[in-house]
């Protein structure tokens, strides 16, 4: 078995839902996959200017080390940041002419095509191998990332890739709404975001003091949607716990930062365990706006999986969970004491391991297994 997959993140990036979706079909099917790098399916900005540079983008540190291996290859396809006008997307079509050539030779009867990203790339590899199986996976709500006419042409892209491909997933049930798509819908499913469970050997959490103050910590990438008033005030509650705010940081705050916030720079994920337990609370301090409304958000479950309290804001799925999931919420401003029982309740090993179980990755896709096995999947 092949999978091309055409990814909405690079490969060298932090592990993400597209890297567990498709080292699940290479484990599950044994499938050697060919992973397209994401071209740009907007227009140009000023950060385009820095990616020019040699050596611009590699993040091959921060990659998990399968990444590496040979069942898995990266393609680059060259593409210029000016698909939403069609002039654009002409002149992306003569660039990606010899790449299409060398896919039509690596593309068989044994190939399935999987999408994470909509572009136009995406749609024209659809019509190049219709005769193939195809999959959609809604991952966010993509156009909401840029502005017009990005927004829209990335809308038109999501709704065609959605009509035309075999298979639908999200995950979020709003990201099908989004889409027109309704649950009786047979070829479409909602696969919320997931966990790796942690290593065996990992590190018994060590319980929060009863008397210490809550340490909190922030894993991820601070941008537009980060809710730095929520993160200020709750430095100024508790000026005696530590904030520690670790991944890159594309949004400053809009004031000087107290001295219990700490702003790191991004870690590799092998590193992340010894973060966690040097931390009782995860934080996702995001807005509640058109980008967010439709978000399951990783962090929610990595935070489970390493046995910590979830402090959040309410967005996307984070509105449909509470104290049950370990999570409390930033507006209800809680006290020392409720988020110190938060932590207690979130380190308990068999509760976590629970969690760990009910919501890995691997159970998670195994509900694309019959798709992926039908013999001729309904064609």
């Amino acid at each position: 078995m092949k999978l091309l997959y055409l990814s909405p993140v690079p490969l060298a990036s932090f592990a993400q839902r597209p890297h567990h979706f498709v080292r699940w079909v290479h484990e599950r099917f044994g499938a050697q996959v060919l992973w397209i790098e994401p071209p740009p399916a907007r227009l140009p900005r000023w950060s385009d200017v820095s990616r020019l540079r040699p050596g611009a983008g590699r993040k091959a540190a921060l990659a998990d080390a399968w990444t590496q291996d040979a069942w898995i290859q990266r393609l680059r396809v060259p593409a210029l940041p000016f698909e939403p006008w069609s002039a654009g997307r002409a002149i992306n079509e003569r660039l990606q002419t010899r790449v299409l050539r060398q896919l039509d030779a690596w593309v068989d009867g044994q190939t399935w095509l999987a999408f994470g990203k909509p572009c136009a790339l995406a749609l024209a590899l659809q019509r190049r191998y219709a005769d193939r199986p195809s999959l959609f996976d809604v991952m966010d709500a993509v156009p909401e990332f840029s502005s017009e006419p990005s927004r829209q042409w990335l809308s038109q892209c999501e709704t065609q890739l959605a009509a035309c491909c075999d298979q639908v997933v999200a995950s979020a049930p709003s990201l099908l709404t989004r889409l027109g798509i309704d649950p009786p819908d047979t070829r479409a499913c909602v696969i919320s975001n997931g966990l790796v469970p942690p290593d065996p050997g990992m590190t018994t959490r060590r319980l929060p003091s009863p008397e210490g103050p809550p340490r909190f910590v922030y894993v991820g990438v601070i941008a537009s949607w980060f809710d730095w008033e929520a993160v200020l005030a709750l430095a100024r509650r508790f000026p005696a716990s530590p904030i520690r705010l670790i991944g890159p940081c594309h949004q400053a705050p809009p004031s000087a930062l107290p001295s219990n916030v700490q702003r790191l720079g991004p870690v590799a994920h092998q590193a992340l365990d010894a973060v966690f337990l040097e931390a009782d609370i995860g934080l996702i301090p995001f807005l509640d706006n058109a980008l967010t409304r439709h978000v399951d958000p990783v962090k929610f479950y990595e935070y489970r999986a390493a046995g910590l309290g979830v402090l959040s804001t309410r967005f996307g799925t984070m509105n449909a969970r509470g104290p049950s999931d370990q999570v409390l919420f930033f507006d209800a401003q809680p006290s020392a004491p409720a988020l110190r029982a938060l932590a207690q309740a979130a380190a308990d090993e068999a509760a976590r391991a629970r969690f760990c179980a009910e919501h890995a990755w691997t159970r998670r896709w195994e509900r694309l297994a019959p798709w992926f096995t039908a013999e001729t999947n309904g064609r």
